[in-house]
Order: structure tokens, then sequence, then C-alpha cells
């Protein structure tokens, strides 16, 4: 057991649930604790890591501060620059202590049993408060509207600032458990199963629901051997599919006026603006502010909400300008700020890294792999550690018990 067994639980306990509550946005509780991080990670190899991403933000840096330095109009903001690139620097210590936790501490029931029932203690707690009108309704649920022609639909995204973050942050323990429940036949785990299942529901993220959707789907496609050679598979999987296609035809003939269709009409319609804003627009916007200093090395951290603005204003003739310009996308906003080279770069670690870990050997790890890879391309931001710690948890060798060759032991026949 490493020395740091004990208080990383309490650390992962901390950024489960408690990550962002009452801080401004954009900063973390690790973030803050970016000393103790370094200091865990201080011996080699890890430090090398540090060495390896300074350097890379130096790199880029020169070249953003230099290309059209005297065009006014596309001339760097310092601050924003040197402040989401600290930013950056400063969440990169928790990934790579979480790293250095995962490599030495391969046992993570505890962490992802943590994650199940701390979730759904709060869920408990958030749910009488839907129907308090106080602020405390605020604080567990996300009351902005996602659509047009729907009414204000209280999704759950608890102490984190958003529903979609929320969901992201919890996919992990769901494709966790939805795993363990596949592979063994207890009681609990149709308890454990419930427990996820909840939480995602009423997050109501349509774009994390899909990408786990296409998940299953790449699954039972690539392991339809694996998950159909014995009947206790062969079963679960009918009545999932089962279940989903009584649960959409009951839908069509009882409630097709119902927000989950009204969406997906919107979405196929084109009048859905935020789908269109984490798919394609996204990327339509960040090649063009790209180009606006150079598509081989974008403009820079923090200068989509500065050279970007505009551009973004214009695109959508907002009325109402809103105080933060973005793009709600991973990918599109990677593009925009470290060009094609930054998405190049990211796109191969994953391949590279995908055939070394062996991940295909691992359904859970797959999965996972699956979700966030086509995640990245409707969602997120390049700041988000939730993100990047799934990548960790895809990477990892952390998760055995899900190998292939470890399933039949745990099948009941």
């Amino acid at each position: 057991m490493s020395i740091m067994d004990k208080p990383y639980r309490l650390v992962f306990l901390l950024f489960f649930l408690f990550n962002s509550f009452l801080l401004p946005q954009g900063l973390l509780f690790t973030t803050l604790l970016f000393p103790v991080f370094v200091f865990y990670t201080r011996e080699r190899p890890y430090s090398n890591l540090y060495t390896l991403f300074i350097a890379l933000l130096l790199l880029f840096g020169i070249f953003h501060f230099t290309i059209d330095f005297n065009d006014v109009y596309h001339r760097l903001d310092s601050f924003f620059y040197l402040r989401s690139a600290l930013l950056l620097l400063l969440n990169s210590a928790f990934i790579i202590a979480s790293y250095k936790y995962l490599k030495l501490t391969p046992a993570v029931d505890e962490l992802m049993k943590m994650g199940l029932y701390g979730t759904f203690l709060l869920f408990l707690v958030a749910l009488p408060c839907l129907f308090v009108p106080s602020f405390l309704r605020e604080v567990f649920w996300y009351t902005v509207p996602i659509s047009p022609n729907l009414p204000i639909i209280p999704r759950l995204k608890l102490l984190t600032y958003e529903a979609s973050y929320f969901a992201l942050l919890f996919t992990p323990v769901y494709l966790f458990y939805f795993w363990k429940f596949l592979q063994r036949n207890q009681p609990q785990q149709w308890f454990s199963l419930l427990l996820v299942i909840l939480p995602m529901l009423f997050s109501f993220s349509l774009g994390v629901w899909l990408s786990l959707f296409l998940s299953w789907m790449i699954c039972l496609v690539l392991y339809v051997k694996r998950l159909f050679q014995f009947s206790r598979y062969r079963n679960i999987q009918l009545l999932l599919i089962g279940s989903g296609v009584s649960f959409l035809t009951a839908l069509v003939l009882f409630y097709p006026e119902n927000p989950l269709f009204i969406r997906f009409q919107n979405i196929v319609s084109g009048t859905d603006t935020s789908a269109r804003g984490r798919t394609y627009e996204a990327f339509y916007i960040a090649y063009h502010i790209a180009e606006m200093k150079s598509i081989w090395v974008g403009i820079g951290p923090g200068q989509i909400k500065h050279i970007g603005r505009d551009f973004i204003v214009q695109y959508y003739t907002y009325t109402n300008i809103p105080d933060t310009i973005r793009i709600p996308n991973a990918m599109a906003e990677l593009l925009a700020t470290y060009g094609i080279p930054g998405v190049a770069i990211k796109l191969v670690a994953e391949c590279y890294f995908f055939f070394s870990t062996q991940v295909r050997r691992n359904p859970f790890r797959f999965s996972l792999f699956c979700f966030i890879f086509i995640y990245q391309f409707t969602g997120s931001y390049i700041g988000n550690v939730v993100e990047y710690i799934i990548w960790l948890l895809v990477f990892s060798s952390a998760f055995t018990e899900f190998e292939w060759k470890n399933w039949t032991k745990k099948v009941v026949k």
C-alpha cells in the first residue's frame, strides 16, 4: 500500500464531490493543492512530465507571441494567456499525481465505492430541494433552458457547476458498476446498478447519454462472441435491449411530446443551438479563429475570449452578449488554441496508449475509451481535469478484474 493511499482517498472524494463548490469558475480545490501534488511527484520519472509539459507550453508560446506581433487586431492578451497557461500547469500536477497513485495502488474498488455512495447520498439530499423554492435548488440542480420549445427542466448537477459536467464526472463510476453487474451474479450488483442509473438519468445530459449508447453499441459489435457466450451475459444483454426498446415504444405511444423526443427533433431540425455549438459549428468557429494567427499554432490559451470573442459574437448575432465566451468542445477548442499540431499530438497519444496498454483486452477500459473518445468531439474543454482523469483510467492497469481472461471465473452457470 502506498503512503499516499488513505490521504489520496480524501483527495479523490474532494475531487469527485466538492472540487468546484463555492469557488470561482475555472478554479478547483485540486488546483489549490498544487504544492502537495508536486511534492508527491518530485522524483523521476514523474518530474520529467512537468519538464515536458512546460517545454511544450514554452515552444507554442514562442510562436504565439512572435506571429503577427505588430498586428494590433490579433495581438495576444498577455494576462489571459499567462493565466490560462498557468491553470493548465497547475492542473497537470493533480493529473500526474493521479497517474502515480494509480500506478502504485492498483486496487481502485474503494475509490469507485466512495464515488458511488457519496454521489447517491448527495442525490438523496438534492431530491427534496427540487421541490423547495429556495437557493438550495440552484445548488444541486441546473435550471438553464436546454432547447427551444422546452420548459426549464431541472437537471441534476449536485455540487458541480453544470449537469453535463456532473454526468461526465460520474461516467467512470457508472461504467464500472455496469460491467461489474454484467460480470457477477450477485444480488448487491443489482442494488449498485440502481444507484448509478438514477443520478445519471436525472442529469438529463443528452451528450453523455448518446456517447454512452454509442460506446455500448461498439462493445456489442466488437465483443459479440464473448458477451453472448454464456447464457447469463446473453440474457442480460437481451434484457437491456428489450428494456430500452420497450421504454422508447411506451414514450411513442403514451407520451410522444416528451422532452427527450422534442430535444432530438430540435437537434435534427437544427434549432437546438446547444447541440450545434458543441458539434460541427464548434469546429467551424475554431478553424476560423485559429486562422487569425496561424492554423499551425492556433491563437494560444485564453485567447478565445479575447481574439476570438468578436468572431463568436458576430457568428451567433447575440442580442445579449454572455459574460463568458468559449467553444464548448474540447477538440475544437484545442484546434483554436494550439492549431493542427495540438489536435494531432492528442490523437496520436490516445492511439499510442490505446495499443500499448492493450485496452481492447478489458471491456471496462475499452467502453470508457470509446465514450471519452466520442465525447471529446461533442463537449468538454482543454482544461477539464475530469476528461484527463478519465483518460488515465482508460490507460491504467488498475482494473485487472475486468480482463477477459478473468470473466469465465466469475460466471455462475
